[in-house]
């Protein structure tokens, strides 16, 4: 897989710590979920969790709030959308029997200004 051309867009123009799209496990935009390796259900959870995220932000909100904070930080693994991901992925792989709602969770992290 390529990196989309805006990524070497941005590299040319100074931006260094930019994510490379084959070192990403998968990829969540709208309802579908690219993977690049054999996925488990803990990563299938994960990208169902940004799908939840683009559903209640709408995409385009969570596209720029996912690169303002990807250019801010430089690390795709440390901005708020990704932290709640692997946190609410976390907690399903500790017990995927227990049910929590993750609408609920992000809806809660919206309503806190958290992304």
């Amino acid at each position: 897989m390529h990196n989309p051309e805006f990524i070497a867009e941005l590299r040319a123009r100074g931006f260094e710590f930019l994510f490379d799209v084959n070192h990403l496990n998968a990829i969540s935009l709208l309802e579908v979920i690219v993977f690049h390796r054999e996925f488990n259900k803990r990563l299938l959870f994960h990208g169902l969790v940004h799908f939840v995220q683009q559903r209640i932000l709408g995409l385009p909100t969570w596209l720029e709030l996912y690169v303002r904070a990807v250019l801010k930080t430089g690390l795709h693994a440390t901005i708020p959308i990704e932290v709640h991901a692997y946190e609410l992925d976390g907690r399903f792989a500790l017990n995927p029997a227990a049910a929590f709602s993750v609408q609920g969770e992000v809806q809660a992290w919206v309503d806190d200004g958290r992304y």
